[in-house]
C-alpha cells in the first residue's frame, strides 16, 4: 500500500498554492554561481571556449553542434515549443512554454 504525503491531492500533485519545496533553493548554490562568473571573467571564457570549439574543423561534428546550439540558447534562448492534443479534431488541451518561460496550458 502506497501512502500518499498529506500536502499532496488525490492524483498526487501539490494543490495550487502548495510547493514541493517550500525551503528553496539549497544555501551555498548562489555562492558557486559568483565563483564561477568571478574565474570566468564572467563566463566570457566559456563562451569563447565554445565558439573555438564550433569552429574548430578538426573537432567532432558532435561536439561542434552541441557546442553552436549552447551558444544559439544562451544569446537567443531556447525556441518556444506546443503541444496541440486533439479529439475528434476538437482541440483537446494546448501546453506551450518558450524561452525559459513558466509553461502554459489552456483548456477548451
Amino acid at each position: 500500500m502506497q501512502i500518499k504525503p498529506a500536502n499532496r491531492d488525490i492524483q498526487g500533485r501539490y494543490p495550487p498554492g502548495i510547493s514541493g519545496n517550500p525551503n528553496g533553493r539549497p544555501r551555498g548554490t548562489a555562492g558557486l554561481a559568483d565563483y564561477i562568473r568571478k574565474h570566468t571573467h564572467n563566463g566570457r571564457d566559456l563562451v569563447d571556449f565554445l565558439v573555438i570549439v564550433a569552429g574548430d574543423r578538426e573537432k567532432r561534428i558532435d561536439d561542434r553542434l552541441k557546442a553552436v546550439g549552447m551558444l544559439l540558447e544562451r544569446g537567443w534562448g531556447r525556441p518556444d515549443v506546443s503541444v496541440n492534443l486533439t479529439t475528434d479534431g476538437k482541440p483537446l488541451l494546448v501546453i506551450g512554454s518558450g524561452n525559459g518561460s513558466t509553461p502554459t496550458s489552456t483548456y477548451p
